[in-house]
């Protein structure tokens, strides 16, 4: 929303404490600036690709349809590889297991100038119905959620194989500095970006 009046092109929103690959970049780069385009975007992960090496992580599961269109997002929580490798949900009420090429969501958006306006509708209602003004946070998925059950906008989803990392836990941090160092030491990146 602070974003509105500033943007003037289709745009990618993610999170500022992820790193998402050069690949990813690139794919959701082409796909969003494709001429003629009116779908919105969302770039997923195999969940094998996601995981901490440090403690369970939250994901939001992509439903997706024959189309790779999204149907929805499910959020599971305590994620983790267990001892025999598989990737399993451990939260209090069931386990269960994943294959590991499920596609997640890692906040990896591209929207279309339109979200602003449903966004700005959305947003207005919210802010009518908080009951916890400290608390309460009106999410992505709220916009998604909308698009979608009305059929407002397609959101596909996009599959890469890049490897995500993130700065979950606070010893996530070397393994962060290294992945990145590796990276430049193989030329795939600069050693300065600009």
């Amino acid at each position: 929303m602070a974003l509105k009046d500033i943007v003037v092109n289709d745009f990618t929103l993610i999170n500022t404490d992820d790193f998402y690959g050069r690949k990813a970049f690139q794919l959701m780069y082409d796909m969003l600036f494709k001429k003629n385009n009116t779908n919105n975007y969302l770039v997923g992960y195999a969940l094998k690709n996601t995981l901490s090496e440090n403690g369970s992580v939250s994901r939001g599961i992509c439903i997706i349809d024959e189309n790779h269109n999204l149907i929805s997002i499910e959020e599971h929580t305590a994620i983790i590889k267990n001892n025999t490798g598989e990737i399993v949900s451990q939260n209090n009420s069931h386990s269960e297991i994943f294959n590991p090429n499920t596609l997640v969501s890692m906040n990896f958006w591209g929207f279309k100038l339109s979200v602003f306006e449903v966004t700005e509708n959305l947003f207005k209602t919210f802010l009518n119905t908080l009951t916890d003004f400290e608390k309460d946070e009106f999410y992505i998925t709220y916009i998604m959620k909308y698009l979608i059950e009305n059929d407002l906008n397609i959101i596909q989803v996009l599959p890469t194989d890049d490897t995500w990392f993130g700065m979950t836990y606070l010893s996530d941090e070397p393994l962060a500095r290294e992945h990145i160092k590796t990276r430049i030491d193989k030329n795939f990146y600069p050693k300065k970006l600009w």
